[in-house]
């Protein structure tokens, strides 16, 4: 009997934990070493509007992956658990990618500042006469007036729009001493400016914040300090009915697994060839898929098989499935040279003529993987695997 309260406490633990870490690492925070500064100026600009009624604009650049969404909704989600801001201010939030034209705009911003029953049944002529109507609400209130937040992800799409009217008139409101108005626009493209007409340039502050993400000074040092933040164990976890032995050997065994060195050197790699938060959550995330209620430890081989896993070459892959005919035809596949391949090639060849037969040809696979693939290929017949490697030599 107890073996099986002990069997379901197991479970129990393993399924708590887990889940806490996962959502962890899908919904937390980036470390806040990364973006200490910037999380502040965005806050105590958002608080400014509520708490002065003084309306302005922002601009949130860096690369992709660099947790530009992730700061600003972690500021949101903070300032919305004081009452004091919630109750002031209403948010807005766009996307370019989801909201293509000014009607999916006006339509969502209608909806989201809960204005349907204003609007009513009133039909417009254009989105044009949408937006003013909503504009001409917004400037009938004052500064006592609920403070409108509006955050505006993939700014840059909204920017290569006809007359770029809507960020216009989102502007003209911030510019004009009206209801408090914020607009913070998010963007990866860094010379977003360019982009506005002059119209536009003159209502917006210019203020620009750049995000470097984890590839500025002591990124590698704030990666392996996140990898432990983020498969960290709480200890407030036993609320939730998880036995702290379990959270003792949890954490235990995670700082061996962060001092490892084979681990170390996996985040070193990564962070050579992706800098981005989202790229290191994406591998974590998979690690942590692995366990189970059977092997509900972190192992230093789940982070090598994953690695290795996702640094596997597509085009060995498909060679591995091929048959030993196919494989023959593979080792003679070319490509005829185009653009400047065949440019440079041509101007090493100037004033020959250059028939059909001799033109330049490319094989389409290195012969490393052409060797690779012979080597990993089971019960390949001797003379294919000896002609292969004198046609690599």
């Amino acid at each position: 009997m107890s073996g099986q309260r002990k069997t379901k406490n197991d479970g129990r633990n393993f399924h708590i934990a887990r889940n806490f870490i996962k959502q962890k690492i899908l919904h937390s925070y980036v470390p806040h070493e990364y973006y200490e500064a910037a999380h502040k100026q965005v806050a105590d600009l958002f608080k400014r509007t509520v708490e002065t009624g003084d309306s302005d604009s922002l601009l949130l650049v860096g690369p992709r992956g660099s947790g530009k969404s992730n700061l600003v909704h972690t500021v949101i989600k903070e300032l919305l658990e004081e009452p004091s801001f919630t109750g002031a201010a209403l948010m807005v939030e766009l996307n370019g990618f989801i909201h293509s034209d000014e009607r999916l705009s006006l339509k969502d911003i209608t909806r989201q500042l809960h204005a349907e029953s204003l609007v009513g049944n009133r039909e417009f002529r254009s989105a044009a006469d949408n937006l003013s109507f909503l504009l001409e609400s917004l400037k009938s209130g004052n500064k006592r007036s609920k403070s409108v937040i509006f955050v505006i992800d993939e700014f840059d799409l909204f920017c290569n729009r006809e007359n770029q009217s809507l960020i216009y008139s989102l502007f003209d409101v911030a510019q004009a001493a009206h209801t408090p108005l914020c607009l913070l626009g998010i963007t990866s493209y860094y010379h977003v400016l360019d982009l506005l007409e002059e119209r536009v340039k003159s209502r917006f502050s210019r203020r620009q914040l750049l995000l470097h993400g984890a590839g500025g000074p002591d990124g590698l040092k704030s990666r392996y300090r996140h990898l432990q933040q983020l498969l960290y164990l709480p200890q407030r976890l036993c609320l939730l009915d998880i036995q702290s032995s379990f959270l003792e050997q949890w954490n235990s065994n995670l700082a061996k697994i962060c001092e490892d060195r084979r681990v170390q050197d996996i985040i070193f790699q990564q962070h050579q060839t992706d800098t981005s938060d989202s790229y290191f959550r994406n591998f974590l995330f998979q690690v942590i898929s692995r366990l189970s209620v059977e092997k509900p430890m972190l192992q230093v081989s789940d982070f090598v098989e994953i690695y290795e896993k996702n640094m596997e070459d597509s085009k060995m892959n498909m060679l591995n499935g091929l048959s030993v005919l196919e494989l023959c035809l593979v080792m003679e596949f070319i490509k005829l040279l185009e653009g400047e391949d065949e440019e440079e090639y041509n101007e090493l060849s100037i004033g020959r003529q250059k028939q059909d037969e001799f033109k330049m040809y490319r094989l389409m696979i290195t012969d490393d993987q052409i060797d690779a693939a012979i080597r990993a290929y089971p019960n390949l017949p001797t003379e294919v695997s000896q002609w292969a490697c004198s046609s690599l030599q």
